[in-house]
């Protein structure tokens, strides 16, 4: 990547609102043609917001887009992939009972004398397949695949969409070690096709690892963007978290030892979540409110909601359960 290179893509002043609430104040940003580029931010510091203003979800927004010189302002997801731009969310929008060739190919199945040309999908399918490295027989059904599996099918779907520029929100949070390892490889073999990536991560080490620059978000607003070869994850940190670096620092060591063990996703969102939240309310003086919160969460308060033996067919059967004022009820299948 040249350092001189005209950017592929800029932002220059976007904000975007919800309602009353600043989502994104007055960034600036841009994308260089055939890089990595990372985007770190805790929680809430408009990373999704931007990425979905990128991909064309929200075309409501104050500021200015341009890609390759030319000023935009997407209409909706297609109108964004058409333009080259596409997204894999954090969230797989597979359809679980559909082979891979029919996912990749989506509602544009090749046809012949008017009838799905399958012998045709499948060949086409498995040779995109098979030139990004990943040797997935298309023809098994999706929901057979792991969960690492079908998130590089979705990487293949949206390139073979035409994507350029892909966006990756959160593509580790669920993967094992050796699903990282596939997916990292898999980002290598598409930026030696010129291919241009942006990465979404909390995992820091993951985000030095793969990317070329890295952009930080902190309460709506841009703090900077640095070369991956110029930082390190200490800096990473202060600059996401600012005057709270001292009590929360531990908290991202944690959660990416814990990541680098096999334990991603819901145990280092947990205890960091936990940790953070006891280290910075002693921090702010905040003790008294967190002993009232921890008593009312072990004393239930009226019951506002009851349900007994619901029962939805081939969903779920037999359920039971009970809601009361102040609590969380958490679900989990």
């Amino acid at each position: 990547m040249s350092a001189a290179a005209e950017p592929l893509l800029t932002l220059r002043g976007v904000s975007k609102r919800f309602g009353g609430v600043c989502a994104l104040d007055n960034v600036d940003f841009d994308l260089q043609p055939g890089e990595v580029h990372g985007l770190i931010g805790e929680n809430g510091a408009g990373k999704s917001t931007m990425m979905k203003l990128l991909a064309g979800v929200y075309s409501e927004y104050d500021g200015e887009m341009r890609l390759h010189g030319e000023t935009v302002r997407f209409a909706s997801p297609a109108d964004a992939q058409r333009r080259g731009i596409g997204m894999v969310y954090q969230e797989l929008s597979t359809f679980s009972h559909l082979t891979v060739a029919e996912n990749i190919f989506g509602r544009n199945v090749p046809t012949k004398r008017g009838m799905v040309d399958w012998a045709g999908m499948n060949r086409k399918s498995q040779e995109h397949m098979n030139a990004l490295g990943l040797p997935i027989d298309v023809t098994v059904t999706m929901g057979t695949l792991p969960v690492g599996n079908q998130q590089l099918v979705e990487i293949a779907r949206v390139v073979f969409s035409g994507a350029r520029s892909i966006i990756l929100d959160e593509p580790t949070s669920a993967l094992s070690p050796p699903e990282t390892r596939r997916l990292f490889e898999l980002m290598a073999t598409l930026k030696a096709q010129g291919k241009t990536l942006i990465f979404i991560s909390h995992f820091l080490d993951d985000v030095l690892e793969v990317t070329d620059r890295i952009t930080v978000l902190k309460n709506s607003r841009l703090v900077t963007t640095l070369r991956t070869n110029e930082t390190n994850k200490h800096q990473m940190v202060e600059l996401m978290i600012g005057a709270d670096s001292a009590a929360l620092k531990a908290t991202y060591e944690q959660s990416e030892g814990n990541k680098s063990t096999g334990g991603r996703g819901a145990q280092a969102g947990s205890e960091a979540g936990t940790q953070a939240g006891t280290q910075a309310g002693t921090q702010a003086g905040a003790q008294a409110g967190t002993q009232a919160g921890a008593q009312a969460g072990t004393q239930a308060g009226t019951e506002v909601l009851r349900a007994e033996r619901i029962t939805k067919h081939g969903a779920f059967a037999d359920i039971s359960l009970a809601l009361h004022q102040g609590e969380i009820l958490g679900l989990f299948a």
